[in-house]
């Protein structure tokens, strides 16, 4: 039976053609929008909730977010289109059986804290944390934990600049001047960071035309 997705999931916005698989497993905070064709899925769909999308969320279109542990996508998070984020992964240590009948790989953690934004194509996989304040370049792959306020890119993902708490500014990275920079102005805590965010957030709900549709403007 075809469940409409509004009604399960109360002021989140949804484009077409999207699958939620597990909804009852599956939070979706206020005013999110989630794109054209994405996926979302729990694996094992039972009685525990293993995917948390945070408030005032866009998830682009046809992206992906699977998993078979603990996947949490924090508030004001921008992913682009075609974004891959899974903490599970296929066994296929025998070859004498189809690799759909082998076990999937359980009990890893993805958390992508508040304010992330990761760029079209990029893929995020394991058991991992990335940082609040993250920006991740189009097409990364992201198998590592990060910790925050960091700017990656490539595949595999290298850092390329930080943000500089004491300039204000996103600067070159360099081992010696980001510690020596965290030193002189460490960055805030998640919870400070989101207290920032919330008194700074002028964000209304997120519309359908962010998540696609037929209709034009």
């Amino acid at each position: 039976m075809r469940l409409n997705l509004s009604d399960i999931f109360q002021d989140v916005t949804f484009g077409d053609g999207v699958q939620v698989i597990g909804y009852k497993t599956i939070q979706i905070g206020a005013g999110s929008c989630i794109g054209d064709h994405a996926w979302l899925n729990d694996c094992l769909r039972d009685s525990l909730g293993r995917l948390a999308i945070g408030k005032k969320v866009l998830i682009g279109r046809r992206s992906v977010l699977s998993t078979e542990g603990w996947l949490e996508i924090a508030d004001y998070c921008l992913f682009g289109p075609d974004v891959y984020v899974s903490d599970t992964d296929h066994i296929f240590s025998d070859l004498f059986q189809p690799v759909l009948q082998q076990r999937a790989v359980k009990g890893k953690r993805i958390t992508i804290e508040e304010n992330c934004w990761l760029g079209t194509r990029s893929h995020i996989m394991g058991d991992l944390t990335i940082g609040r304040g993250y920006i991740i370049g189009a097409a990364a792959m992201l198998r590592i934990s990060c910790p925050p306020f960091f700017l990656m890119v490539g595949s595999p993902a290298r850092i390329i600049k930080h943000f500089d708490f004491s300039t204000k500014l996103w600067v070159s990275y360099s081992e010696g001047e980001f510690l020596k920079s965290r030193e002189i102005a460490p960055p805030p805590s998640r919870k400070h960071y989101l207290e920032i965010l919330n008194r700074n957030n002028r964000l209304p709900a997120l519309q359908r035309f962010f998540a696609g549709g037929a209709e034009s403007f």
